[in-house]
């Protein structure tokens, strides 16, 4: 087996298409997949229960980490259906950073991530996860745009 293709999900519809497409490439390489989520937890903010009691914050939080969990079990089991190999994981971490060193540690041969469809002039001041990962990474990023 090869070495695996990144799969960088962000958990919205357009998360479907990217999987697809990663699996569709997989399938083409005889790699496994490596599904990734980068969440960024700021580091002041505690999100524990205070004396007991559920926070606002804590209770969001885990009902973000709820959500994210069955969505990638969701993506798993759909590349596990492919008949590929898959492992999936979350880091914490800057998105475009945290992308950039998972394909390093896996030694992944390609990544594939979804994009968005902004204005070159929105992308130019606000700037793009896939755009800063295509280009100052050092293998071949895929971007799969929606629609």
């Amino acid at each position: 087996m090869s070495e695996p293709v990144l799969c960088a999900i962000d958990f919205t519809p357009h998360s479907d298409r990217v999987v697809e497409r990663a699996i569709t490439r997989a399938l083409e390489l005889d790699a496994p997949v490596v599904l990734l989520h980068v969440m960024f937890t700021p580091s002041d903010t505690d999100y524990e229960a205070v004396e007991g009691q559920d926070t606002a914050s804590s209770t969001a939080w885990k009902r973000l980490l709820e959500g994210a969990r069955a969505s990638m079990a969701r993506h798993r089991t759909r590349v596990e259906e492919a008949g590929l190999h898959v492992e999936a994981s979350f880091v914490d971490g800057i998105t475009s950073v945290a992308i950039r060193e998972a394909a390093a540690k896996h030694k992944a041969q390609l990544i594939v991530m979804g994009g968005s469809e902004r204005s070159r002039l929105l992308t130019f001041f606000l700037g793009s996860v896939s755009d800063n990962v295509r280009r100052d990474g050092d293998r071949p990023v895929e971007i799969v745009l929606p629609g």
